[in-house]
């Protein structure tokens, strides 16, 4: 328990069954490593902290902010308070990514939760709130947060109905892009055919040889091909159309790349069959997806 009116520096961890929160009050510089496998929820009541995640920019955490971690992260944090009149306050909710997942996978049935998954690109890991949205959810951290520290009868069970009233929350704001992205890439680690999967993802501007994933699968042509239509609800080959045509989206959006050569560089030889096929997966020509983007 941390007693804030001692002008020292303190920390304490709260457990149950689902969570794990962890509160530090420092009063000097210090400088700590995490690493996080979790969902994790980090805001501050108290001071500042800046956080260094690698392979992103760094930034600094205040009071009002929330920042959420949905993928298995190593963050170096640094504390600059000097003294207890500004003392770092710190909280770090880590909450099981599979319990979470559980609650998005009852919810992924509605057609409300199909309308979430409509996105063509995977996002950053970490992602940073503040203003309405870290407002909503932030009181909901602070409630779970005084459930944890206390005795309450039944706790475990208080705690995991308000996980799930913290998820809920959390897709009412522009974090449930964060929140689906771990549910889609969990989903795709838990799929027997996640080794071919990767392997389209990192190939699918070559020529891939349908025979190379069957036996990536380890099956036979016809049962690899019954089996990946049923799970993923299209075959090997319109598959990794529709990767090339997703990143074919992104380019068109952040690039002035001319149309045949972001077909060129997603495997397409012919521009007239780069055009059929974006047309099939996204309603219309390369040339109107990049007018309507432009006219945003």
């Amino acid at each position: 328990m941390i007693d804030l009116s001692f002008p020292v520096s303190q920390k304490a961890t709260y457990m149950s069954d689902t969570t794990q929160l962890l509160v530090t009050y420092d009063v000097a510089k210090v400088v700590r490593n995490y690493a996080f496998d979790n969902i994790t929820f980090a805001y501050v009541a108290k001071g500042m902290k800046n956080i260094n995640i690698p392979g992103l920019k760094s930034f600094s955490l205040i009071p009002e902010m929330v920042i959420m971690g949905a993928a298995p992260i190593t963050a170096q944090v640094e504390i600059l308070a000097e003294s207890a009149e500004n003392a770092a306050h710190c909280f770090c909710l880590e909450v099981s990514k599979d319990k979470v997942h559980s609650i998005i996978e009852k919810l992924y049935e509605s057609e409300e939760m199909e309308k979430l998954t409509e996105k063509e690109e995977n996002l950053s890991p970490i992602e940073i709130y503040d203003e309405q949205g870290a407002s909503l959810v932030l009181n909901n951290l602070l409630s779970m947060q005084q459930l944890l520290k206390s005795d309450a009868r039944f706790k475990d069970r208080w705690v995991n109905i308000k996980i799930e009233e913290l998820i809920l929350c959390c897709l009412q704001t522009n974090m449930y892009q964060t929140l689906i992205d771990s549910y889609a890439q969990q989903k795709m680690l838990d799929n027997p055919l996640s080794e071919v999967i990767a392997f389209i993802k990192a190939n699918y501007t070559t020529q891939i040889d349908m025979n190379k994933l069957t036996q990536k699968a380890c099956m036979s042509s016809a049962t690899f091909y019954r089996h990946f239509k049923k799970s993923l609800g299209v075959t090997p080959v319109e598959y990794i159309h529709g990767e090339r045509i997703s990143k074919a989206k992104h380019l068109l959006k952040k690039t002035d790349l001319p149309i045949g050569d972001i077909g060129y560089q997603l495997g397409y030889t012919s521009p007239s069959y780069f055009t059929l096929q974006f047309e099939k997966h996204a309603g219309c020509s390369p040339s109107e997806y990049q007018k309507k983007k432009l006219s945003k």
